[in-house]
């Protein structure tokens, strides 16, 4: 079988190009693997899995736990992923490149508002339920988000970095649940950068989530927080910032329903951040979380 790279993000495209460096298997999964140099983070996915901004696609589908069966490290570059048996994944003649940051329009406030409120009441009713050890520190990650929103908003710097160390590395697995809501909260930083705002500058909050995250959770995760704090997030939650600020309803409803594929609450947790950090940011008078509403 043929396979080819139809895809990539741009960060990854000088690894791909040029001189050919080592990288390990870190992990893998049906559609996905991560690769890394520890210097630098590769995800090589298959068709219809999640793009990350430092992604690779394959243009066919294959399970990547066959590809990389007793595969411990390859190398990168030449244009080609070439394995130790000689078999190799080069770059295709049709292959796109594509920038995981996201180009967006000015909204309107009231509408970016609404729209954003109304998706926390529509994930509140899809609580992750997959993984158990999720549910024993979901609760109290999403009232420390809420502190943390509300530092952000009313400028005080030393509480963001307390309640941002508080969530790094919070939960199980390669991104825990802490770490997905501070790159939804990026990414709504993300959004908020496109009006002037005297009082906050949006960009820096965003870099010092990054900052302060990184050195506190898993080197995979660490890596998608600093391309977050860069403006660098995955393609479908770039097509999501684009919605929010369209307020497109109908577009966000079915995105939706992709990013909550992605892992056990990685999706749901990116996409309460972002929505739950814009609904306090453009009205931090807010009262009561409203999380508690749906936790019963």
């Amino acid at each position: 079988m043929l396979l080819q790279v139809d895809l990539v993000a741009s960060p990854i495209s000088p690894l791909m190009k040029g001189t050919p460096q080592t990288f390990r298997v870190a992990a893998t999964y049906p559609r996905a693997a991560y690769l890394t140099d520890t210097a630098h983070w590769i995800s090589l996915v298959v068709p219809g899995a999640s793009l990350p901004p430092d992604g690779i696609r394959i243009a066919t589908p294959i399970d990547l736990r066959v590809l990389f069966s007793h595969v411990d490290e390859i190398r990168i570059g030449n244009g080609a992923l070439a394995f130790p048996d000689e078999r190799r994944l080069s770059i295709s003649p049709r292959c796109r490149h594509w920038n995981p940051k996201p180009r967006l329009t000015r909204s309107c406030r009231q509408e970016l508002h609404a729209a954003a409120c109304q998706m926390v009441e529509d994930l509140l009713v899809t609580l992750p339920q997959e993984d158990p050890s999720v549910g024993l520190v979901l609760h109290s990650a999403l009232s420390i988000f809420d502190e943390l929103t509300r530092a952000l908003a009313n400028g005080h710097q030393s509480e963001v970095i307390t309640h941002t160390r508080h969530l790094a590395g919070l939960g199980p697995g390669l991104t825990p649940l802490g770490d997905d809501l501070l790159l939804g909260c990026s990414l709504a930083l993300t959004i908020l950068a496109q009006e002037p705002a005297p009082d906050h500058d949006w960009l820096a909050l965003r870099g010092l989530l990054a900052r302060i995250a990184a050195p506190a959770t898993t080197a995979r995760s660490a890596a998608w927080l600093r391309q977050a704090g860069n403006g660098e997030f995955a393609r479908e939650l770039a097509a999501l910032a684009h919605a929010l600020c369209a307020a497109n309803a109908r577009l966000i409803g079915r995105l939706l329903k992709r990013i909550l594929t992605i892992g056990s609450s990685s999706g749901w947790a990116t996409a309460y951040g972002v929505s739950r950090a814009l609904c306090l940011l453009l009205d931090h008078k807010g009262g009561r979380p409203l999380w508690h509403r749906g936790a019963g």
